[in-house]
């Protein structure tokens, strides 16, 4: 943790700061349309559909640099689909995110994603505003949301962005209200489901196979008499997150 404490203030600040103000210079008026564009989205936030079985989200995922999002890591890609109960509406979304720092060996081992290919992708803002775009009037759902979301913050108060405001359905704390004292891993409730296994990490394959483990939480939230959103994201707001996926 030292170690990391003292590469982020050394090199990984001064790096990003660097980034960040050469890229600005080039789109500053970018720049200017994702702050507005996350203050659109706030605004139009609420009220949302508050029945659960007319519900829509944007079941999404992100490939890091890390698990340390608070000491300078990074997004690497985004990767959403459009989900509703009992609908196989898969429209999706995917996009390579540049980093300011190196993908370490480790982090291109398990998702195969490499500097050079990553230098291919677009800056934060640009991509939050495509994202956004394409989760227009949804909720946000993540496994474990408590991981994706604070990335997401995180990164928009680095690039002086507003925060994001957007209602969110935690499917890790879904499964623990439902399932409780049982694994809620991934792995797990794909096991539990009979799902197929996850065959390696790509951010849009990962939220599609989120998409899967929702569908059948929202199934077993209606056996257990919940009907309402708000009241199903108020009760899963009440347990712990966890900080690193499975």
């Amino acid at each position: 943790m030292i170690r990391q404490v003292y590469t982020y203030i050394k090199h990984d600040r001064p790096r990003f700061m660097h980034f960040r103000k050469e890229w600005i210079k080039k789109h500053k008026e970018e720049w200017y349309q994702a702050q507005e564009t996350v203050k659109k989205v706030n605004a139009a936030a609420y009220p949302f559909e508050r029945e659960l079985e007319k519900a829509e989200f944007t079941v999404f995922d992100l490939e890091t640099t890390g698990f340390s999002v608070h000491l300078g890591d990074e997004i690497l890609s985004v990767g959403g689909v459009h989900f509703k109960k009992n609908q196989s509406d898969l429209n999706n979304f995917y996009s390579l995110v540049q980093a300011s720092k190196p993908i370490p060996p480790v982090v291109t081992k398990l998702t195969g994603l490499t500097d050079a290919e990553t230098r291919e992708g677009e800056a934060f803002p640009s991509v939050l505003i495509k994202f956004l775009h394409f989760s227009h009037g949804r909720i946000l759902s993540a496994h474990p949301a408590s991981f994706d979301v604070p990335f997401l913050e995180v990164m928009c108060r680095r690039w002086n962005l507003p925060l994001l405001k957007m209602p969110v359905l935690d499917t890790a704390k879904l499964a623990s209200l439902l399932y409780p004292g049982q694994d809620t891993s991934l792995e797990a409730l794909l096991h539990r489901f009979h799902l197929p296994e996850r065959q390696g990490h790509h951010a849009l394959s990962d939220a599609k196979i989120t998409a899967g483990v929702l569908q059948h939480l929202l199934e077993k939230a209606a056996e257990e008499n919940y009907r309402s959103l708000p009241s199903l994201i108020k009760d899963t707001h009440r347990l712990p997150g966890k900080r690193r996926r499975s």
